[in-house]
């Protein structure tokens, strides 16, 4: 399997990538503000060989919480330990994956609870 490689970092400052965003909105979800932002920068990102559509990121207080990749294909569900053991995050990451019906599968990385994950994809009309 491929090094994961990815220009996100669960908890790094909303200044690392400032110039590639695009604000899409603010939600409050459990008494806590996210700006969620479009990625608009120019890497050509692929996960394992699958391409990226869209990439939204969440901050809250400019520390980026949840990032959402949005991929064109079904996902395999053995990719989700491989994402897990090859980052480099902590163990306390969630990687969980949520199909949608258009064919879209959205892989989100976290640390937070995969139901605040799935209230900010509500309110951002996407599930």
């Amino acid at each position: 399997m491929k090094q994961l490689n990815i220009p996100f970092k669960i908890g790094e400052e909303y200044e690392e990538h400032e110039f590639e965003l695009d604000w899409v909105k603010s939600i409050i979800v459990d008494n806590l503000c996210y700006e969620v932002y479009r990625f608009t920068g120019k890497h050509n990102e692929s996960i394992f060989n699958f391409k990226v559509h869209e990439t939204l990121l969440a901050y809250n207080c400019d520390i980026l919480a949840i990032i959402f990749y949005f991929i064109n294909k079904d996902f395999p569900n053995n990719i989700l330990s491989e994402i897990q053991k090859k980052s480099s995050y902590t163990s306390r990451l969630i990687v969980k994956m949520v199909k949608l019906k258009e064919n879209i599968t959205i892989l989100i990385i976290s640390e937070k609870k995969i139901n605040l994950t799935l209230d900010i994809l509500i309110n951002l009309g996407r599930i």
